[in-house]
């Protein structure tokens, strides 16, 4: 058994962390690089998924992290899960358990006795607009809400998920945010990923790239970038585009149907996500996000920022906090606007844009603040249940 360390405010922190699946989606990534930090920092970590697998269990390997699969298999199997996750806190004794997005909330929330750990929340959207995917989805966000006052603690990791929140009836005593942190000494520049990855695209050293990691829904607006490459096109730009994601197919075939219409299907790549996301960025001299709504903390703006590329963003979410002065952000939903964007930063030098990009990521959102905030809250939080209930 793992000795109490609730009365020792300098004692490591024992955290169960909740989440859905180890799938590739930004939340998924932000906790995966959180838990092996933490870790790393002498903490005591536990993942927990709902389901078995997920391509982004490989990276826990070796790193001493523990994990625990509930193994859903449905919806029915919810009541199941937390019987089994209540009887894993009961073992593991941890100070925190830590949900991530509304599903595993849920679950924190339900299945951890009042006494036993503090409850941490982890909620990532901004300005959703539930009814685009359904009654499970504003089904799930529901019952979240109906919750928000179990949780001791809720972190957003943008300030405009929290004001979301806060509209939705969340408690704001209990509300934090915490920016994500982003690996500096991995999403670095590097010539020789440029070329390789390029060339394997199919694109020239001298052809301007834009580039957009993001999968392939609504929420991100692909749509909006067809319609602001075909005005750079008729204005006499050249270029080529690389699309990184994946989504269903009758709106992956709508969208190249759209480029198709708009006669630049020959200059967009639509590229399955897979590998290392550190391999993607350096190939862009440009990347963009155009999401129209639902993003808090972009990780693809600071993942390509750290890599040394400059963005043009949507103003959603924080994006105008993470880009600054080291790019461009424009109204959500306007294609007209993007193109101006994206043409007037392709004629500035790309090389100093990028290089101010990269600095401002590593200097406000390095993850060594991210670990720094979220080990001075999550300690707070323990020593309060601590109290509370001792």
């Amino acid at each position: 058994m793992i000795p109490s360390s609730r009365n020792d405010r300098n004692a490591p922190l024992r955290i169960l962390f909740v989440v859905r699946a180890l799938t590739v989606g930004g939340a998924e990534r932000q906790l995966v690089l959180l838990a092996v930090g933490l870790q790393r920092d002498g903490h005591d970590v536990t993942l927990c998924t709902a389901y078995t697998g997920g391509a982004l269990a490989d990276e826990l390997r070796g790193t001493g992290v523990r994990q625990i699969e509930l193994g859903q298999r449905s919806r029915a199997d919810f009541p199941r899960m937390i019987w089994t996750l209540r009887q894993a806190i009961s073992q593991l004794r941890p100070d925190i358990v830590h949900g991530y997005l509304p599903t595993s909330n849920t679950l924190a929330a339900l299945a951890t006795p009042r006494r036993a750990a503090a409850i941490v929340w982890g909620v990532r959207a901004s300005d959703m607009r539930w009814a685009v995917y359904g009654r499970a989805h504003q089904l799930a966000f529901s019952i979240t809400r109906r919750l928000a006052t179990r949780p001791d603690l809720i972190i957003a990791n943008s300030d405009a998920g929290a004001r979301f929140h806060l509209e939705q009836g969340f408690p704001a005593g209990s509300m934090l945010v915490i920016p994500n942190g982003i690996d500096t000494d991995r999403f670095i520049p590097d010539p020789a990923i440029r070329r390789e990855r390029r060339a394997a695209w199919g694109v020239s050293p001298d052809t301007p790239l834009i580039g957009m990691v993001a999968r392939l829904d609504p929420m991100k607006d692909h749509v909006a970038l067809i319609e602001a490459v075909e005005i750079l096109v008729r204005c006499g730009h050249r270029l080529d585009v690389v699309c990184v994601g994946e989504g269903p197919a009758a709106y992956t075939a709508m969208l190249r149907a759209r480029a198709k219409s708009a006669g630049i299907e020959s200059i967009v790549r639509w590229i399955p996500p897979g590998g290392d996301a550190a391999a993607l960025y350096p190939a862009f001299d440009v990347a963009v996000s155009c999401s129209r709504y639902g993003e808090g903390f972009s990780n693809a703006l600071g993942e390509a920022m750290s890599c040394g590329v400059p963005c043009v963003s949507t103003d959603v979410g924080d994006a105008r906090q993470i880009v600054g002065d080291t790019g461009r952000v424009v109204p959500a939903g306007s294609s007209t606007a993007l193109a101006d964007a994206l043409g007037g930063m392709l004629g500035e030098d790309l090389v100093q844009a990028g290089a101010r990009a990269r600095q401002r990521i590593v200097t406000e959102f390095g993850v060594s603040r991210l670990l720094t905030r979220t080990v001075d809250a999550l300690t707070e939080v323990r020593d309060r249940h601590a109290r509370r209930w001792r």
